[in-house]
Order: structure tokens, then sequence, then C-alpha cells
């Protein structure tokens, strides 16, 4: 019991620990969405999904996941509106034909290929009335994006405000939970505590009742040891006597067995043998003509040497021609230049035209 609470108390660090890498990371990337470094926000995201642990915590990730593109819209929006800034004042530097000036803002014209105002034109009234434009224009976009700027800031600020108060109420959660953990900590301790004396106590009786138990158990068998110690003896010795003879009638049965299993085997083993050697005729240097054949390769070898017995016929003919044994045969597959067997030069056929059938095997 012990060990299974110390086993829950470690598991409960282990979530506890889980939570508060949870919470870093959550802050973390809050911290790296304000400063617009959005791919320390992505990798604290990541960890911080790996670390979810119920719904209220995937709802949070969700909520830091949003904050995060929100902060990158506007931070792209920024960037545009800084670029079109930059435009509008190049454009305005470098283009002072009103209908250029326009294409340049819009991004039809590159500012350096402006062109000059004509000499014929009224130069002062026309460039007066194209730079009171353009600042006019200047003024209603800056206006523009700074009002668009003040409601990004506003929605921000409310973002950042409700991030501030999920995290008061998950600070609250959390003072609670460590309350219930210590307290469950308390009852645990109370409860392994009480345990303990109960198991304690328990022991103890057995302890005393064990003691009984052995005083009478020692009693006994003193009176007892007395008749058994005579009638083991007695037991002894003819468990001996009849232990010798079992051994010598095991003994006996197993020689016959091994030899029987034996004979059994090489019986086998040649009448295998008998079936699995090929015998064939060959003409030889001479000239001479010679029985061969090809042994296979049987494993275990049973016996070691072999004398294959054989009748050599002629192609239609029933009458054996010839009757051999090859003594040690060996298997050869090289025909003439091998373990070979002569028979006679006056058989009536060719050797190459033999029949030859094994008729027996035995051993050397």
């Amino acid at each position: 019991m012990d060990e299974m609470l110390k086993q829950l108390e470690m598991l409960e660090q282990l979530d506890q620990l889980d939570r508060q890498d949870f919470s870093a990371a959550v802050d973390k990337a809050y911290e790296c969405a304000d400063a617009g470094n959005f791919s320390c926000a992505d990798r604290q995201l990541k960890e911080a999904e790996r670390l979810a642990f119920d719904e209220p915590s995937r709802t949070r990730l969700a909520e830091v996941r949003d904050y995060r593109q929100e902060m990158y819209r506007i931070a792209e929006e920024e960037k545009k509106r800084l670029a079109m800034e930059r435009r509008i004042q190049e454009c305005s530097a470098n283009c002072p034909i009103r209908e250029e000036y326009e294409d340049c803002v819009d991004g039809y014209q590159n500012p350096r290929y402006c062109r000059e105002p004509s000499y014929d034109q009224p130069s002062s009234s026309s460039s007066n009335n194209t730079m009171l434009m353009l600042n006019q224009t200047v003024q209603q976009f800056k206006q523009f994006t700074e009002n668009q700027l003040a409601q990004q800031r506003q929605q921000l600020e409310m973002q950042q405000r409700m991030y501030e108060e999920q995290r008061r109420r998950e600070e609250a959660i959390k003072r609670q939970q460590e309350q219930q953990r210590r307290e469950m900590e308390r009852r645990r301790s109370q409860q392994l505590a009480e345990a303990e004396l109960r198991e304690a106590e328990l022991i103890e009786r057995r302890q005393r009742a064990e003691e009984e138990r052995r005083r009478l158990e020692a009693r006994r068998q003193a009176e007892e040891e007395a008749r058994q110690r005579a009638e083991e003896r007695r037991q002894a010795e003819e468990a001996r006597r009849l232990a010798r003879q079992q051994e010598i009638l095991e003994r006996q049965r197993a020689r016959e067995r091994e030899k029987a299993e034996r004979e059994a085997r090489r019986a086998a083993y040649l009448a295998t043998m008998q079936q699995g050697i090929k015998l064939y005729g060959r003409s030889c240097p001479g000239p001479s003509k010679h029985v061969f054949g090809t042994v296979p390769n049987i494993k275990p070898e049973e016996v070691g040497c072999l004398d294959v017995y054989f009748e050599v016929y002629c192609p239609g003919s029933a009458s054996v021609q010839h009757r051999g044994v090859m003594d040690t045969m060996l298997n050869n597959v090289n025909g003439c230049y091998g373990d070979t067997e002569e028979v006679p030069e006056t058989l009536p056929c060719a050797a190459s035209d033999f029949r030859v059938k094994v008729t027996q095997v035995t051993s050397c």
C-alpha cells in the first residue's frame, strides 16, 4: 500500500510539472508574439500542444494561437502601411504630374521614370495644386492608417486584458488545486498511519499465534521423532536395496533398447541407401566395361562403409547378365576416374546400355 501511494504521489508530481511547463510555454508564446518573433512563438506553441492535458488547456492553447495570428496580421498590415508611406513619399518627390503620380501610387508607374512638367503649362499653379493634392492624400492615408492602428491596438489591449484575466483565473485554480493536493496528502498520510498501525497489531497477533503453534508443534514432534527414526532407518535400507535392483534393471533395459534402436536405424539407413543409390555402366580406357554410381548424402550417417550388391541387365532381356559387388563404395560422378567396379568385357551389350539394379546394401 505504501508503494502504491508513493507511485500515485510521483504521478501527481509529474502531472504538476507538465502543467507548469505548459503554462510557461503559453506565457513565452505571448511574449514572443508581442515582440514580433513569430518563429519563437511557433516553437512555444508546438511545445504547449505536446503538453496540453485537458479541455481547458486546449482552449487556452487555441486562444494563444489566435493571439499569435492576430499579432502577425497586425505586423503585416503595419509593414504594408510603412511601405505605402515610403512609396507615397517617393512618388511625391519624383512624379509632379498628377496622372503619373496616381499611377505611381497604384504601382503602375516606376517613380524613376516620371516626366518633368512641360514649360508651356502654368507650372506654378499646376505644381502648387499637385503638391496640395499630394499632401492631402498623404494626410488622409496617414489618418486612415492611424485609425486602423488605433483600432488594432484597442483590440490588442482587450486581448491582453482577457489574457491577464485568464492568467489570474488559472492562478486561482492552481492555488485551489494546491490546497486540494495538500489536503489529499494529509489524508493519505493519515490513512497510511492508520493502515500501518492496523498492520502492526495484526502482525503482533500473528506472531503470538505462531509462537503458540510452534510450542505445541515442538512437543508433538518430540514425541513423534523417536518412533519415526526407527521406521525411517528400516525404510531407508529397504529403499536402497530396491534402488540398487531397479538401477541394475534399468541399465540392462537401456542397453537393450539402445541396441535395438541402433539396429533399427542401421536397417532403415541401409534400406534408404538401397533405394537412393544409382548405378550406371560405362566403357573406360583399356578397353574395359565398368559399373559406377552415386551415393545419396543421408544424415545422420548410421553406417560409415557400404558394400553394394548389384545385377546387370541388357536391353530387351530379363535375364541377369552379371552379378557383382562394389566393396566400400564411394560416391562417383566422374565415371572412369572415380570408384568403379569392372565387369566382364564379354557381356552382350554396350556398357552405356547397362541397366544396373541394386539388390542389397550392407555395411563393410
